[in-house]
């Protein structure tokens, strides 16, 4: 099944389209990687899915219903959860209180031991249990994402947006995140990932699309788009 269809999207800041006619789809239970230039669009695609800005034409589809134009929180409540490239935590609060705020966002009638219980479920997925009352901000970077991406999975998404959520981690990090990201898909959730990590791609991308200048410019198989030539001199290099 089709979890997500975008058509003819374009978004215009201005005399600029940073995302040109883009069509694509994503099938339930997929990694698709989204990798191209800094600028090429793909955040502002994650922005449009999101409901973050609306397009300026074109039609986002999730599971069949229209949801272009939408609010965040409407697209959210419907099964649709992003990161941010900068993480946005409230330092101050617990790493459990982050992602309860999620999952209460979701879930309104609960108990507080529910409630604390789904959530250390999140932590755990992410590799963060035992960290539950530590102020966020005290969290490295590379903790600080994976808390994102668990205050994502508290709104219990049926389509995941990740945005570059392996920025400035070392290899060590990298393997981790990975594995997370292995964790995530093995619980039936969908995943459209922004990563530069071409390692990351390679391992848990099912498909690639490449992005230039707001237009796709390939998409395929992960080793079929490496192979090509126009990826290659714009995004790879060779």
């Amino acid at each position: 099944m089709r979890i997500l269809e975008v058509t003819g999207i374009r978004k215009c800041f201005g005399g600029l389209a940073a995302v040109d006619g883009i069509d694509f789809h994503i099938d339930q239970g997929e990694v698709v990687g989204l990798i191209g230039p800094n600028g090429a669009g793909k955040t502002t695609l994650f922005n449009l899915i999101s409901g973050a800005i609306t397009p300026t034409s074109g039609i986002i589809k999730f599971k069949g219903e229209n949801i272009t134009g939408l609010k965040p929180n409407e697209i959210c409540r419907q099964g649709v959860a992003r990161t941010f490239q900068l993480v946005k935590l409230f330092g101050d609060m617990t790493v459990l209180e982050n992602v309860l705020l999620s999952y209460l966002f979701r879930k309104k009638r609960c108990t507080r031991n529910e409630a604390i219980i789904r959530c250390q479920e999140m932590l755990d997925i992410v590799g963060l249990l035992g960290l539950e009352w530590i102020p966020a901000k005290e969290l490295t970077i590379a903790k600080q994402k994976r808390l994102e991406m668990a205050r994502a999975l508290a709104t219990m998404p049926e389509l995941l947006l990740l945005d570059e959520v392996m920025a400035g981690l070392n290899p060590s990090e990298v393997t981790k995140a990975i594995e997370t990201i292995k964790n995530i898909r093995a619980r039936g959730i969908t995943i459209l990932m922004v990563e530069h990590v071409m390692k990351a791609i390679m391992e848990i991308s099912d498909r690639v699309i490449v992005f230039h200048n707001g237009e796709k410019i390939a998409e395929g198989k992960p080793a079929d788009v490496v192979a090509n030539e126009t990826v290659i001199q714009i995004y790879l290099g060779g």
